[in-house]
């Protein structure tokens, strides 16, 4: 939204700025009715998205401050709230692994696409599996947005992918290699 003056020596632009915030809510209040939902914070300047919670009240999120790469958090039932990944990488939509030791994530570094895990005791990530090591039919393309349109299951032996074929998007289930 830009605009330039009759005489060239003035510009004017309009700046947006979008708000979004995870959002939690118990499923059963007390008194029997709908309970409210609050907002969840990760700490000043993080914005928090594709939450997973684990079993003992642990959310995990990918979060981002401004200017920087998303990131894999770990927010406690205490209500603090750690950073997992550290690395240049950009770090999406985690989930639980069995156990509840581990969290995936789709892993972006440079153009390596592909699936990682972050031990929440030691830190330690090792790659899952890379995008490259999927099988995909001639004459068909995985779906442009690949960390929105490629996930594995929990136990890690099947991936549920978008593909392209012809312009016509279709969902795909092939087996893990190794799983």
């Amino acid at each position: 939204q830009l605009a330039v003056s009759p005489d060239g020596r003035t510009l004017a632009w309009a700046g947006m700025s979008a708000q979004s915030a995870l959002w939690a809510a118990r499923v059963h209040s007390d008194s029997g009715r709908p309970a409210d939902a609050v907002p969840v914070f990760l700490g000043t300047g993080v914005r928090a998205t594709g939450a997973s919670a684990a079993i003992d009240g642990r959310r995990v999120y990918s979060g981002t401050v401004q200017g920087n790469h998303p990131h894999i958090w770990v927010r406690e039932p205490s209500g603090s709230a750690r950073q997992l990944t550290v690395d240049e990488g950009d770090h999406l939509i985690p989930f639980w692994l069995p156990g509840e030791r581990e969290v995936g994530y789709f892993a972006r570094h440079g153009a390596e696409e592909g699936y990682s895990a972050v031990n929440l005791s030691t830190g330690l990530e090792r790659r899952l599996f890379t995008l490259a090591d999927l099988p995909v039919p001639a004459g068909s393309r995985l779906h442009p947005l690949r960390n929105l349109n490629v996930v594995p299951d929990r136990e890690l032996t099947r991936v549920v992918m978008t593909l392209v074929t012809d312009g016509v998007p279709n969902l795909w289930v092939v087996p893990l290699p190794g799983g």
